[in-house]
């Protein structure tokens, strides 16, 4: 009785972030420049223009939340825990605690908070390009934006 007690409860905290992923109206933005897309909340999320040199956009969201997407070239070859580091100092430069973060050959994600926001970021970098995205928004809108920051690391393709 107790494993079905369980079981039930999972699958209705399953239940309200499915509903709530659900109830978006997904777009994609895809950025000819660098060859990446991403999918975004559009009744969340008001596209910018594209920067001018064609690297990515900004999208801007209700109580101060942004999307920032962009690409770039690796340059000088930066592997992908040099750029985990860098992005991990920057958001330390700027006030924040990195709480989480993990690493795979090809891609590594960061997430923390500070100043009453909560940020994640998700890179995929290889010996030629990295492509980015970091969301930031108030802490006390996780509920609305924890499940979005998820479904965005897994649309996230370039």
């Amino acid at each position: 009785m107790k494993r079905m007690t369980m079981l039930a409860m999972a699958i209705c905290a399953a239940i309200p972030m499915a509903h709530t992923q659900a109830q978006h109206n997904w777009q994609t933005y895809g950025n000819a420049r660098f060859g990446y897309s991403v999918c975004y909340p559009a009744d969340l999320l008001r596209p910018q223009r594209e920067a001018d040199n064609g690297d990515g956009r900004v999208f801007v969201g209700p109580h101060g939340a942004t999307l920032r997407v962009w690409g770039g070239y690796n340059a000088v070859g930066d592997t992908v825990a040099q750029a985990k580091s860098d992005a991990a100092k920057r958001f330390v430069s700027q006030g924040y605690t990195v709480t989480y973060q993990v690493s795979r050959p090809e891609w590594f994600v960061l997430s923390g908070a500070g100043k009453g926001k909560t940020f994640y970021q998700r890179t995929m970098l290889n010996k030629d390009r990295e492509v980015s995205f970091v969301l930031e928004y108030p802490a006390s809108d996780a509920a609305i934006w924890n499940p979005v920051s998820a479904k965005l690391s897994h649309c996230l393709a370039g």
